[in-house]
């Protein structure tokens, strides 16, 4: 490229960074569209539609208080006259299909998701400190929430 090209080239490159620097500090700055409110009515309606719900403060710490107040572990109370009481506590029953290949630990996980054991590892160890891994038996065994570890594992082994 000869002297004389460079110096048009460059010519061009300023001629063409003024403009631009004109249409940019020079033209008049375009009204940006108002941002919407929210307002209750919006809300309300993105809850409806999602389907949430929403309360104030006080009803929130009610419920808090109310969950608070409630006790942890309702099945072993006892009533007025000594005897525990039965209403609050829910038997679940379940029957359970060990196949072929399946594992003390996957039959442990399977009796705690649907609600036989409240422990899996807790049955799992007590399968393997008892030696019965190796006992369990193939087949549908009708086990309930109310069983202790001894009663599921005398149903499901031999």
């Amino acid at each position: 490229m000869s002297k004389q090209g460079l110096r048009a080239f460059s010519a061009g490159m300023i001629i063409s960074t003024s403009l631009l620097a004109g249409f940019y500090y020079f033209e008049e700055p375009k009204e940006q569209e108002p941002t919407s409110e929210i307002t209750e009515d919006s809300v309300n309606q993105y809850l409806q539609e999602n389907g949430l719900l929403a309360i104030d403060q006080e009803h929130y710490e009610e419920l808090v208080s109310l969950s608070e107040a409630r006790p942890e572990n309702t099945e072993n109370e006892e009533t007025e006259d000594g005897q525990a009481n039965e209403t609050d506590k829910v038997i679940t029953k379940y029957t359970l299909e060990i196949k072929s290949g399946m594992n003390s630990k996957e039959i442990a996980e399977q009796l705690k998701h649907v609600g036989i054991i409240d422990n899996a590892d807790d049955f799992y160890t007590y399968i393997l400190e008892r030696n019965l891994a190796t006992k369990i038996q193939i087949g549908s065994f009708e086990l309930s929430s109310d069983l202790s570890y001894e009663e599921i594992t005398a149903k499901i082994t031999r």
